[in-house]
């Protein structure tokens, strides 16, 4: 039905809140074998590293692990760009995957697939793999390893096109009824058609983007409605999400969408909703063995309209399945019939990485909310534009709920702040001067889920196939493919950034005041001395140790599992004791990134240069995870800094000193903590705190602080920095006259009237220094 310009009424994309398949781009593949191993493992083993000797001008690495039949039980792989991959003592299935450059855990056979475009690259040289049993029973399989050196750098789509979901249509990729093949075309019935013009335009997306695990697509048929002058043509969005995170989660949001959250080394930005195709592809491994979904899992849905080539929507036009553009593709959308192709590769890309939570899930949260409090890659690269507004240019991702709506209900509202689209051909702000030149999105009043923030706006002549609307026939990505990197699909090697800055001393949450942290290093490794209070207000300690990688410090666990050790003692001259499980738990300390948890998003004053979250559980209570930040800022210079941990040597273990300075004015002060145990054998700890510091000779009075539980509401009195502290006893203090001497010595006098039980005594005792020294910032 033809309309003049005047009368024209835009035809529009829409982001449906739907959840929402075979085909498949081949790939020509030489390969050599590396590795083909059965393996057999007890529930809960870890198998020894596996070698895999990458050679030269390797593309791709495929590890997979198969059963060798239906009962043989479940394995994971674990694949790590370090020959050694070294894993501490007692580590489980999960410790591996946490420190495993890449991972796959199917509820069935799993495959890893590892190329030159990732975090960590594949590059020639020694890598190894490990295979896990995380069941309750004996498994086993064939572990096999093959390089690849001819597969294309490409993406790879799997459209599957008879999906059997309940409410996903495929009987229009079947229709039958006869047409004449439109230009590009041989296929002869309008379902081949349609199949073919999907294809088509899934092989277009697919070489633009970087190579990986399959993307599994599930494209459907469903009536979206419309008018004779206006409609939706079509609905696509990521069927799953992921974040890099601490611990395993999954869950079904809505009935619509899986969201998981796990230790993905591989995706670089933590802290962030990423959807799962990108996800998928940054580690190496399908959606279903990272989201422990029955596998093959779409990650991809899109659903067309089946009213467009109905008579009600847009009257006498309907999709054109040419895979030539006509003649009229240059016209306004309404003149001719609706390029299928433009169609199908604007939803791919929306379900590839272009949606947000801020403005996409009506079904899930209200417009302007965070999924759980975390960013998601979308939102992160977008910034307030308004003109004149107080948050004007900050990251959408720093704003209140309130705040991103009203920037997203603005004329001028959001803007597009990633480098690499800005300073593209493709954006037609990219002379202007900054910050005129942010790619502009769609937004204005009335806001509209599903439209706002996730479109391109402007003039963007053949570029704009993510704008709103649709204008002619576009059949190249333009700005979408730069808009693409920091969404995950990178074309180059990501950067993997600079190496977190990890501070030794004492940590404290300021929304947990009077607990914390002692963290430092011993030898080779590293030590965290978690000071605390029981349910009775009493203090209490636990002590953790292991290795800090890449930034985070994940505790060695002992060989009953935890690695957050709760120690009892026998007697304690000297103490003799072991831990007790039951009342230990787990401990890790990630300090890259922190500043993105939602913990660190509570208003509290914090260090941003010296942060970590600290993530822990203590006799099955639950997790918790708090935002640590120094107590003390960094010294003046100083002949000896005595920080640290010290002990009484190898024959007095059991109980020792943490040792804090710090600039008191033009003074030295010192906060001396005292882990000692009492009477009845229990961890407890007193402190002695003196603006006046003498290494070489003082006495300090010892307290006892009255606390709160761990899990309890912070009091107003210890929110206004009111404590109870009851003096327990006296320390005469001595320190060696170089850091590592031996002539230092400590007496300790612990116990009163009132606290019989916290009695312990120490007369001459030897001081030795155990954590190395601090390094100077």
């Amino acid at each position: 039905m033809p309309h003049t310009a005047a009368q024209r009424v835009p035809i529009r994309f829409a982001f449906a809140m739907l959840l929402a398949t075979g085909a498949a781009v081949a790939h020509a593949q030489s390969s050599t074998e590396l590795a083909s191993v059965e393996v057999a493992l007890d529930a809960g083993a870890i198998s020894a590293p596996i070698p895999l000797d990458v050679p030269d001008g390797a593309r791709e690495l495929v590890v997979s692990i198969a059963g060798t039949d239906a009962a043989a039980g479940d394995l994971d792989l674990a694949l790590s760009a370090q020959a050694g991959f070294v894993l501490p003592a007692f580590a489980q299935p999960a410790d591996a995957r946490a420190v495993a450059d890449y991972w796959a855990a199917a509820p069935g056979d799993d495959v890893l697939r590892i190329d030159r475009h990732l975090r960590v690259p594949l590059a020639p040289g020694r890598w190894a793999v490990r295979v896990l049993n995380p069941g309750p029973q004996r498994a086993s399989g064939r572990l096999r390893a093959v390089i690849d050196t001819a597969t294309a750098d490409t993406a790879r789509f799997d459209l599957v096109f008879d999906d059997l979901a309940a409410d996903c249509d495929t009987a229009p990729w079947r229709d039958p009824r006869v047409l004449a093949p439109p230009p590009g075309q041989s296929a002869t019935t309008l379902g081949a058609q349609r199949r073919a013009a999907f294809a088509f335009a899934a092989e277009r997306v697919a070489a633009a983007l970087p190579p990986g695990p399959p993307i599994r697509v599930q494209p459907c048929w469903r009536d979206l409605g419309g008018s004779a002058t206006s409609a939706t043509l079509a609905a696509g969005l990521p069927l799953g999400w992921l974040r890099r995170a601490d611990s395993e989660q999954r869950r079904t949001l809505a009935g619509l969408v899986e969201v998981a959250a796990g230790p993905f080394e591989a995706i670089p930005r933590g802290h962030t909703w990423l959807t799962a195709a990108a996800g998928s592809r940054l580690q190496g491994a399908a959606w279903c063995a990272l989201a422990r979904l029955p596998c093959p899992a779409a990650s991809v849905r899109v659903d067309f309209n089946t009213a467009v080539d109905g008579p009600l929507a847009l009257g006498a036009l309907g999709f054109d399945y040419a895979l030539q553009p006509r003649a009229c593709a240059g016209r306004p959308a309404v003149d001719c019939d609706v390029d299928f192709v433009s169609v199908a590769m604007h939803e791919l890309v929306h379900g590839l990485g272009f949606s947000s939570f801020y403005a996409t899930f009506e079904q899930i949260q209200p417009a302007g909310e965070a999924l759980d409090g975390f960013d998601d890659a979308y939102g992160a690269q977008v910034v307030d534009f308004r003109a004149g507004a107080a948050t004007r240019l900050q990251p959408l991702s720093a704003l209140a709920a309130a705040q991103r709506l009203a920037a997203l209900g603005s004329p001028d509202g959001v803007r597009w702040n990633d480098p690499a689209a800005v300073d593209d051909a493709a954006n037609p702000l990219r002379a202007r001067s900054a910050p005129d030149n942010l790619v502009a999105l769609e937004s204005g009043a009335p806001f509209r889920a599903g439209r706002s923030l996730i479109h391109v706006a402007g003039e963007l002549g053949d570029a704009g196939l993510m704008k709103a609307d649709l204008e002619r026939a576009y059949r190249s990505l333009g700005l979408a493919r730069p808009m693409l990197d920091p969404l995950g699909w990178w074309r180059t090697v990501p950067p993997r950034g600079n190496a977190p800055r990890v501070f030794e001393g004492t940590w404290f949450d300021p929304a947990r005041n009077g607990h914390g942290l002692e963290f430092g290093a011993v030898g080779s490794g590293h030590f965290a001395l978690f000071y605390s209070y029981g349910a009775d207000g009493r203090p209490e300690w636990f002590l953790a140790a292991g290795r800090l990688v890449d930034g985070v410090f994940a505790a060695d666990r002992s060989a009953e599992g935890p690695s957050l050790l709760a120690y009892r003692y026998v007697g304690n001259d000297p103490p003799s004791g072991a831990p007790r499980a039951a009342e230990s738990g787990t401990l890790r300390l990630d300090f890259r990134e922190p500043g993105r948890h939602p913990a660190c998003r509570d208003g509290l004053p914090r260090d941003a240069s010296a942060r970590a979250l600290m993530t822990w559980e203590v006799a099955g209570g639950g997790v918790r995870r708090w935002c640590l930040t120094r107590v003390v800022p960094p010294l003046a210079p100083r002949p000896i800094d005595y920080s640290g941990l010290w002990y009484a040597g190898e024959a007095d273990r059991g109980w020792g000193l943490t040792v804090t300075e710090f600039d008191a004015g033009a003074a030295r002060g010192v906060f001396i903590g005292v882990f000692h145990p009492d009477a009845e054998g229990r961890p407890r700890w007193v402190y002695a705190h003196s603006d006046r510091f003498d290494p070489q000779g003082g006495t300090y009075i010892l307290f006892e602080r009255r606390g709160y539980a761990r899990d309890a509401a912070l009091p107003d009195e210890i929110a206004a920095g009111r404590f109870d502290d009851v003096p327990v006893g006296t320390m005469r203090i001595r320190f060696p006259s170089t850091r590592g001497g031996d002539d230092g010595r400590i007496d300790v006098e612990i116990g009163s009237r009132a606290l019989p039980a916290s009695r312990f005594t120490r007369s001459g005792s030897p001081l030795r220094v155990l954590s190395d020294p601090r390094p100077a910032e």
